[in-house]
């Protein structure tokens, strides 16, 4: 059978979820929104690709303040908690332990019928929401680590969170 994935595009709603974090066993996303988000869906932290981005976020820490812009790591890997890959740290940097996958099959980093547990070939990527939770942009993991300079020369260029939108929004 042929697996499929979920394709998010650009202006897509960001689906909904609740998801243990290190702080909060059932964190609603939907809590986020007014600022922009950046998801990493890197599977696991054992892989180099991942090592990059987590990389990246640390080069990258004051950025993630939580009042303009937030980073939520996804893993479907429980050895990035037990081995201590991922660290929650506040204001704004937080990991979904997606050790169902229901998650990361929401956005499609793994197929629809991967079940819990199933070794699967996994999509690595970056989701810059905007503060409505609406996709901005999908960048996937490349070589090299080249999707981490994308990524952070595309929040260098991003208006304050109220006027993503070219104007003031109403709540």
């Amino acid at each position: 059978m042929q697996k499929t994935f979920v394709n998010l595009m650009r202006g897509d709603p960001a689906p909904r979820f609740e998801a243990a974090t290190a702080s909060n066993p059932r964190y609603i996303f939907d809590t986020v929104a007014g600022r922009y988000v950046v998801l990493c869906f890197f599977v696991s932290g054992g892989t180099p690709g991942a090592a990059a981005a987590l990389e990246a976020v640390a080069a990258n820490r004051p950025r993630f303040d939580d009042e303009r812009l937030c980073f939520f790591g996804v893993t479907v890997d429980p050895a990035d908690r037990d081995d201590g890959r991922i660290q929650q740290s506040l204001p704004g940097v937080r990991y979904f332990r997606d050790f169902d996958g229901s998650v990361s099959r929401s956005y499609g980093a793994i197929p629809r019928e991967a079940a819990a547990g199933e070794p699967v070939n996994a999509r690595h990527f970056w989701v810059l929401l905007d503060g409505t939770l609406r996709v901005l942009d999908v960048v996937p993991f490349k070589p090299g680590g080249s999707d981490c300079a994308e990524l952070f020369a595309r929040l260098d260029a991003l208006p304050p969170p109220h006027l993503h939108a070219g104007q003031p929004l109403q709540a």
